[in-house]
């Protein structure tokens, strides 16, 4: 197993695109390491960020969906102004809704990278000039 997290700024649009390979999520210690891992990540950015998410390579699995959730939406609180996802298998995907229902956090998966970066940019704060 590889497990690896990656985030790339994407300038032009200021936003950071999260991917994951070979990271599953089987236990707590999991869910515990990938949050460390993702917060590590997100503040270096040192602000809160417009987070893309490639679930692609992500898989979490039914014990950890309510612990998972609680760690999700516990970064993103922290760590995003507004966050959405596209890709990824059945039950990662029905985890991400779930935990977005219960924990009230960012939840949109979309069918695609590109609908998910338009509807990401609709969420982008209007700056005032």
């Amino acid at each position: 197993m590889v497990w690896n997290l990656r985030f790339q700024h994407h300038p032009f649009d200021d936003v950071i695109e999260a991917f994951f390979d070979d990271v599953t999520l089987a236990n707590v210690e999991d869910v515990n390491r990938w949050e460390g891992d993702v917060r590590l990540q997100l503040a270096s950015y040192g602000r809160k960020v417009l987070l893309l998410i490639c679930l692609d390579g992500l898989v979490v699995k039914p014990s950890v969906t309510s612990a998972f959730g609680v760690a999700r939406s516990s970064v993103l609180a922290d760590h995003a102004i507004a966050s959405a996802r596209y890709g990824g298998d059945g039950w990662t995907r029905m985890s991400i809704h779930t935990s977005a229902v219960r924990y009230h956090t960012h939840g949109d998966v979309f069918p695609s990278r590109e609908t998910a970066l338009t509807a990401l940019l609709a969420q982008r704060p209007h700056q005032r000039g």
